[in-house]
């Protein structure tokens, strides 16, 4: 076998073909073996490079696949408490009730509509005696509510206020069957008459007979 120099492309260095170790810059060890064409007097093999290299690299990818584990759990935790996708689309959860002074009653709820930016729509259910059921809108563009309430105003019976959380978001009128958003004024609605009770099926959203007349 015919060994011959061989300078390493990295380190700049010398060695021979006989697979002895040459060290390089920064304590860098290169590892060459002995496969060598007798007919030409040069090295096959290519070198390959262990050392201080190698092992500085190991800490800063350990450390990215830790970041990028970070950023994902992150992700996720906002996503649950924001949307909270486990919900079944479509099926009624009730964030509170008050009753009424005719013996009827309010609820506060919500449905999960299957979108990811804007997946609740919150909605005002007022039974009226003979079991006639209306629906007062508040909001079908709302993020996930984590908790509501309705609470009587205390300026005029049968006026509610329905809150999220410390904000109050809509009055809602059970005399005159109306609406009005308190986040803007102007946004009044009439309560639309529901072919059914919600709380009969809570996996279906009744449909609307149109507006509601007393």
């Amino acid at each position: 076998m015919v060994l011959v120099k061989h300078r390493d492309k990295i380190s700049g260095r010398l060695s021979t073909g006989d697979g002895s170790p040459v060290v390089g810059p920064m304590g860098t060890m290169h590892s060459h073996l002995p496969i060598v064409d007798p007919s030409k007097g040069t090295l096959l093999q290519v070198t390959s490079m262990t050392g201080d290299c190698e092992q500085g690299a190991k800490p800063r990818i350990a450390l990215i696949i830790s970041g990028l584990a970070g950023l994902a759990i992150a992700a996720f935790a906002l996503l649950v408490w924001l949307v909270n996708p486990f919900r079944v689309p479509g099926e009624l959860d009730v964030l509170d009730q008050v009753s009424l002074g005719d013996g009827n009653v309010l609820l506060l709820a919500q449905r999960y509509n299957g979108s990811i930016a804007e997946p609740s729509t919150i909605t005002v259910y007022q039974e009226l005696p003979g079991k006639v059921w209306v629906a007062y809108y508040v909001d079908h563009e709302s993020s996930y509510w984590r908790s509501g309430r309705i609470q009587a105003s205390g300026d005029e019976d049968g006026r509610y206020i329905v809150w999220r959380g410390n904000k109050a978001v809509a009055l809602i009128d059970s005399g005159s069957h109306e609406a009005r958003s308190l986040e803007d004024t102007q946004l009044v609605r009439k309560a639309s008459l529901l072919d059914q009770n919600p709380l009969d099926d809570p996996k279906r959203r009744p449909q609307s007979r149109g507006q509601f007349k007393p």
